[in-house]
C-alpha cells in the first residue's frame, strides 16, 4: 500500500536586510529589519521550492511598527534642505516679478531684493544673481502664482506671509506702491491663501508710504 504524501504551500518570512532608517512612529533614526514573505511549495510540511512573492515589510526594530519597503527613501534632512532651496529660488523669482510689475525696475528695489534674499540665506547675494533674475523673469511665461502655489506645498502661514510682506516691501522701496503693484501682492497673497483680513494688515494703506511694513523674518 502506498503511503499518503502530504504537499501544499505556506508562507515562510524571511530577513532581506537590516539597516538604519527614519522611523516616521518614533520621528527619528532607528535600527529596522527588512522582510519578505514568500510562497512556498511544501512536501510533507517541509518548504521546498520558492513560489510568489506575497508582500514585503519594514520593521522598526524600536517600536516595532511596520511600513512599505518605501519609507526606507524617507530623509526629512535632506527634504529640508530641498524644500529650503526650492523655496530661495521661487522667493527670487516672485520678488523679481513684483518688481517688474510697474513697468520700472528701481534701484532702491534691487537693493531691497538682494537685502532680503540675503537675510533669508545668510549670504552675501551678488548684483549679478539679481539681474540675471530680472532677464529671466521678463521672458518667462510662468506667472507669480504658479510659483506662489508650488511655494504653497512647503510653507507654513509664517512663511506665507513672510513672503507677501517682502513682496509689498520690494513694490514700496521705490516710494511708490500703485495699482498693479497692489493688484500683483494680491494674487500672490491669493495663491499662498493668506486671508484677507491678514492681508489688510501687511499691505499699506493706499496713502501710506514705503517702510509701512516691517522687515521680514526668515520663515521658521
Amino acid at each position: 500500500m502506498l503511503g499518503l504524501i502530504i504537499f501544499g504551500t505556506r508562507g515562510v518570512t524571511s530577513e532581506k536586510t537590516r539597516g538604519e532608517f527614519y522611523c516616521p512612529q518614533c520621528s527619528g533614526r532607528q535600527l529596522y529589519v527588512h522582510k519578505t514573505c514568500r510562497r512556498f511549495f511544501t512536501l510533507y510540511f517541509i518548504p521546498l521550492i520558492p513560489l510568489d512573492l506575497i508582500g514585503e515589510y519594514v520593521e522598526c526594530q524600536l517600536c516595532t511598527g511596520t511600513y512599505r519597503p518605501e519609507v526606507l527613501e524617507l530623509d526629512p534632512e535632506a527634504d529640508a534642505k530641498r524644500h529650503e532651496a526650492e523655496f530661495h529660488k521661487a522667493m527670487r523669482r516672485v520678488l523679481a516679478l513684483i518688481s517688474l510689475a510697474d513697468g520700472h525696475v528701481d534701484e532702491t528695489e534691487i537693493a531691497t531684493i538682494t537685502a532680503i534674499l540675503g537675510q533669508l540665506g545668510k549670504r552675501e547675494v551678488p548684483r549679478a544673481e539679481i539681474d540675471a533674475e530680472l532677464v529671466q523673469a521678463r521672458a518667462s511665461t510662468v506667472d507669480v502664482i504658479q510659483y506662489c502655489r508650488e511655494m504653497k506645498g512647503y510653507l507654513n502661514d509664517n512663511g506665507c506671509e513672510l513672503v507677501v510682506q517682502a513682496a509689498v516691501m520690494v513694490a514700496s522701496a521705490d516710494g511708490h506702491f500703485d495699482d498693479a503693484e497692489r493688484a500683483m501682492v494680491g494674487k500672490i497673497a491669493g495663491a499662498l491663501q493668506v486671508s484677507r483680513a491678514r492681508l489688510a494688515e501687511l499691505v499699506p494703506a493706499r496713502d501710506a508710504g514705503p517702510g509701512a511694513s516691517s522687515s521680514p523674518s526668515p520663515p521658521n
